[in-house]
């Protein structure tokens, strides 16, 4: 009987990732909260034009792309090769929502801290967006988990890369 490697459980970083992931879901009851989208349709009258489809598109990103993030959790315990092309696609989608909510704020007039704000938020989600990506294709750890390189191939972002070296043999 073999004896399995540690890096063939989950743990370390990647389980730090799942369980960030799966307080995603915690961002589900948010949208239902004060600010979420209730409130937007309980003061729809307030709106300006546009203004409140806006918002109502930015929040049902939000709502969206939190729901994706507990199936992406759900990808990696179930060792899904598809896990990194949906977090591939849920970062696409979360680049949308910061120009959707800079057309809001230019269009509705925001303040310049909020501006700035904004460029800062974008700056720090590209960099844990690379974080992130090159955590899944560098880590020997997602590799061995994971049993083959087969998510890479399923990337859309990660086709052509080469995974790393798994701790034990692959089995098969």
């Amino acid at each position: 009987m073999s004896k399995t490697h540690k890096f063939q459980k989950l743990g370390g970083w990647l389980l730090f990732f799942v369980i960030c992931l799966f307080l995603q879901a915690s961002g589900v009851l948010a949208q239902f909260s004060e600010g979420g989208m209730l409130d937007i349709v309980r003061g729809w009258s307030m709106y300006d034009g546009a203004q409140g489809w806006l918002l109502m598109a930015g929040q049902a990103l939000s709502l969206l792309l939190n729901i994706v993030h507990v199936f992406v959790a759900i990808e990696i315990l179930r060792r899904d090769p598809y896990f990194l092309r949906t977090r591939q696609q849920a970062l696409v989608i979360s680049a949308l929502d910061i120009p959707l909510r800079a057309v809001n704020g230019v269009a509705y007039g925001f303040a310049d801290y909020e501006l700035a704000m904004l460029v800062v938020q974008g700056v720090f989600f590209l960099l844990g967006a690379i974080f992130a990506m090159l955590y899944y294709t560098r880590s020997v750890r997602v590799r061995t988990y994971m049993g083959t390189d087969e998510y890479l191939r399923l990337g859309f972002l990660t086709k052509k890369m080469k995974g790393p070296k798994p701790a034990v043999r692959d089995k098969g």
